[in-house]
């Protein structure tokens, strides 16, 4: 980290509670590690996982990764939640957060005052959008661009998630601002035509689009069967 992100870094405030890990570990350190090789090492670390709907698990991957990738690297990795509700999986830690990023575009203490630091972790995160009486401020791609121009001056990773794709236009726009996506698909629940639809619009907006994950996939064949068909 330069002598420019530590001063920084300092004044950003803290947050104790802390999410417990429930993925498979080497499923997300493999997940860490194709994200990083697929993107060039001259571009920035910007990445976005995102879902056609609300409750596909698109929040604990994202989250789960960027602390994954926190601890493995020591790097400081900010994780932008950019989904108009915060899911329940997200709430010990994000019902903390008490300003976001929409509040204070174009102003210069947007770290200071919308950052909040995991204590004891190179982990920090920030709300996009604020939720009140059921709105939300709506902050577009170019207003966003500054201000994560001023994030990446402290945070060598970024990762944004967001959920409900189809049903806002806003969240997809955005998505242009990453360098790599990565679509969250629940098994048994997202139909093809909806993953299409979903692809067709995040590329309409610019996004660089690198692969999917299939979230909530269940084996109906017991364990012991599989082995039987691949023992040889």
């Amino acid at each position: 980290m330069s002598a420019v992100a530590e001063k920084k870094a300092a004044h950003i405030k803290s947050i104790g509670p802390k999410l417990a890990p429930g993925l498979p570990h080497r499923k997300l350190a493999a997940l860490c590690q194709s994200l990083i090789q697929k993107t060039d090492p001259e571009d920035d670390h910007i990445f976005q996982f995102v879902s056609a709907y609300n409750g596909e698990g698109t929040a604990q991957i994202a989250f789960e990764t960027a602390h994954l990738m926190s601890s493995e690297t020591q790097a400081n990795i900010l994780f932008i939640d950019a989904s108009m509700a915060v899911p329940d999986s997200l709430q010990p830690v994000m019902e903390h957060v008490l300003t976001s990023l929409s509040d204070y575009t174009g102003k210069s203490n947007t770290q200071a005052t919308c950052v909040y630091n995991i204590q004891g972790t190179t982990l920090s995160v920030c709300r996009l959008y604020p939720v009140q009486n059921g709105t939300a401020h709506i902050i577009s791609a170019e207003a966003l661009k500054p201000v994560l121009e001023d994030l990446k001056s402290t945070f060598e990773i970024i990762i944004l998630y967001a959920e409900g794709v189809l049903v806002s236009e806003n969240t997809a726009s955005i998505a242009s601002l990453a360098n790599s996506t990565m679509l969250v698909v629940q098994a048994e629940r997202t139909r093809a035509p909806v993953i299409r639809q979903l692809k067709e619009k995040l590329e309409e907006h610019g996004a660089n689009i690198i692969g999917a994950i299939f979230s909530g996939r269940q084996f109906h064949i017991p364990g012991w069967i599989y082995k039987l068909f691949f023992k040889n």
